[in-house]
């Protein structure tokens, strides 16, 4: 960027012919289409061949003019207007080699999008630093200041192509001297505005600040977000449409044609010639990697074998997938094809048996929620701590429900048109789910875990007649899954940006974030049932009930607080055993689903269903109700029934006392 100066004469310069002899030079088929668009368009821009609707003059941008005079058009448009053809030259030059370099390495869309991003960026970042530098120096002249060019966006280039190109201890050369290359970038910030005392000092400071932002900051995730949204919504490519955009490429006799493998569309290659394309944006596969196609010395595109041919050829997509999804694709074809079906089968129906158990849990939990909150004489500590653990359930068997109806309609639809869009593959919404579902399973490991302190509190102390602190318990199953999947969250954010949706988020290190909290859980709760089951065994020993019966009895409290404290979890903690026999992977797969997704059946079944004190107060409900209905049949006078309603009402809530009364006694009933 440049301080203003006037528009100057819009007249073809020595700068301009520089600049197109220049772009001749490197040849006009090599420089790729968004780089040369851009230089293009500011040159059209310049010459006045483009003739927009505002002045150079009101193109630059400043404190004064934006955040003052409200003038906001100038935070997209000053980027591109340049103060004379010199300006216009350096900047273009600079532009065409990181262009041409990014662009390649990029793609066009995702290149296009970039620069975008950084355009508007730079200006925003550079109306921050001015604003803050005329408020601490208190000088009024940095808001005064009014800066116009590309080069805040070409330093945020050179700090991306340092990062990507630069191995870690080199040197370059900058006016002949060395300097290592991760701090070229700001020796040449000092040395431009030593040599060129009118360069906007704050404006490349604002470039380079952009540019360590995309490297180490969000601004990465929002360019991968934009490109993938774009990508969805752009039109379906076929093999007529690939032809169609391929058909004024310059090739000749003997090429391999253009083609489409239902993924991408494949530009006609020389022959013995490896044609490269950015990898599509899709789950499990990292967009800045390349698929690989070649084409034979004959012009047929080459099939999977060296020397096979196929109608269409064959694309190599093996460098596309992250090294999460390569170690499970190793896995599961380690032994041979028809094992590797085999388990994709078994998968499948895991994930039946898992909507099946996820919908009878749904049931249950409803259930269990409106008989705790309908019966007065259930509203105790204990029951509330069963309605925040099904409430965190719940919200998990919905969102997973949610997840596994979206996932089936979507792929049902991709048989048709292949247009249908859903949250797994809508970006942003698809991560927002899966982080509220993380949420969610938090909280259920964290009020597993209360529960089972909870109770091992209630059988090791003397404490039956204190009420736990709800406030502490709250912030603990509530607030602290908040804090974990927020952390997690943003690690993944800024960390787990290489595919769609943050596929393979279960087989990463950052999901240990959360994963490391959930297994001290249950670490936890493993112990408060091992203390539980001696507290057992001892009152056992002091009762007069034989051996067999005490063995029984310890038995069947351990077998009903394995699945209720989260033990059952722990086959979680270890990788699917993809590489082993078709048996072992099934017996994994059906017993996982068995246990994870009926949770919320076995414990409704505990808590409530099995529950002495529920089913009392429901055959108590249903025995006043036929009572009610047989003094409405039987009494023909209206103050008859109201007095024997009003004795039966007596009757109730003298048993609801005792029940209080009887509550207050600890019972090893679970």
């Amino acid at each position: 960027m440049q301080p203003r100066r006037g528009r100057g004469q819009s007249q073809v310069g020595l700068g301009v012919i520089m600049l197109a002899s220049q772009l001749l030079n490197v040849g006009l088929d090599r420089i790729p289409p968004v780089t040369l668009a851009t230089i293009a368009a500011q040159v059209a821009l310049f010459l006045n061949i483009i003739r927009p609707p505002w002045h150079r003059y009101d193109a630059c941008i400043s404190v004064l003019t934006v955040l003052r005079q409200g003038d906001y058009k100038r935070i997209l448009i000053s980027t591109f207007e340049h103060a004379d053809e010199w300006h216009l030259y350096y900047n273009m030059v600079s532009f065409l080699w990181k262009g041409m370099r990014l662009e390649q390495r990029m793609g066009s869309r995702r290149f296009a999008i970039l620069l975008a991003v950084f355009s508007v960026s730079c200006s925003m970042t550079y109306l921050a630093l001015a604003k803050t530098a005329t408020d601490f120096f208190h000088d009024g002249s940095y808001s005064r200041q009014c800066a116009i060019g590309f080069s805040g966006v070409i330093f945020a280039l050179k700090v991306l192509t340092h990062q990507l190109e630069s191995a870690p201890g080199t040197w370059t050369y900058l006016s002949g001297l060395a300097v290592p290359a991760r701090w070229a970038v700001w020796a040449e910030l000092v040395l431009i505005h030593i040599l060129v005392p009118g360069a906007s000092f704050i404006g490349h400071l604002a470039g380079i600040l952009v540019g360590l932002a995309y490297t180490y900051g969000p601004l990465e995730y929002a360019v991968s977000c934009l490109d993938k949204i774009i990508a969805a919504f752009s039109a379906a490519a076929t093999l007529e449409g690939c032809l169609r955009y391929h058909r004024n490429s310059a090739y000749q006799d003997g090429w391999c044609n253009a083609t489409f493998d239902s993924i991408l569309c494949w530009p006609p290659t020389a022959p013995s010639t490896e044609q490269l394309l950015p990898c599509p944006p899709f789950k499990g596969v990292d967009p800045n990697k390349f698929a690989r196609r070649y084409c034979l010395e004959d012009g047929i595109w080459r099939g999977r074998a060296h020397h096979e041919t196929l109608v269409g050829g064959w694309t190599n997509y093996s460098d596309c997938f992250i090294p999460e999804v390569k170690k499970l694709m190793d896995q599961l074809y380690s032994s041979s094809g028809d094992d590797a079906g085999k388990k994709l089968t078994i998968a499948r129906v895991g994930r039946i048996l898992e909507m099946v158990g996820l919908s009878v849990s749904f049931c249950c939990i409803i259930i269990c929620l409106f008989l705790f909150c309908y019966f007065r004489r259930l509203r105790n500590s204990r029951t509330r701590i069963h309605i925040h653990l099904f409430t965190a359930i719940l919200v998990l068997v919905v969102l997973r429900l949610t997840l596994y109806i979206d996932q089936y309609i979507i792929r049902a639809g991709d048989s048709n048109d292949g247009n249908e869009r859903g949250i797994d593959n809508t970006p942003g919404l698809c991560e927002l789910f899966y982080v509220l579902q993380e949420w969610a399973r938090s909280a259920t490991f964290l009020w597993m875990f209360l529960e089972g302190y909870y109770l091992h509190s209630t059988l090791t102390r003397d404490v039956f007649n204190e009420k736990p602190n709800f406030v502490v318990f709250s912030l603990i199953g509530w607030g602290l899954s908040i804090l974990l999947t927020s952390v997690w969250a943003i690690f993944m954010a800024y960390l787990y940006t290489e595919t769609q949706c943050w596929w393979g988020k279960h087989v990463s290190r950052l999901y240990w974030i959360i994963q490391g909290p959930r297994f001290m859980v249950i670490a936890a709760n493993l112990g408060f049932l091992l203390n539980i089951l001696r507290v057992l065994v001892t009152k056992l020993h002091e009762s007069s009930s034989n051996d067999v019966q005490k063995v029984r009895k310890a038995v069947r409290a351990a077998l009903f607080l394995l699945p209720l404290l989260g033990i059952t979890h722990s086959l979680e903690m270890f990788e699917p055993p993809l590489d082993r026999s078709v048996a072992v992977f099934g017996c994994y797969t059906i017993v996982l689903a068995v246990l994870d997704s009926f949770q919320g059946f076995y414990i409704s079944l505990l808590y409530c269903f099995l529950n002495q004190e529920v089913r009392d107060a429901v055959v108590k409900q249903w025995h006043d109700m036929s009572v009610q209905r047989q003094l409405g049949c039987r009494r023909p006078s209206h103050i008859d029934r109201k007095a024997s309603c009003r004795l039966l009402h007596m009757h109730s809530v003298r048993t609801d006392a005792e029940a209080t009364v009887e509550q207050t006694v600890p019972t090893e009933n679970p």
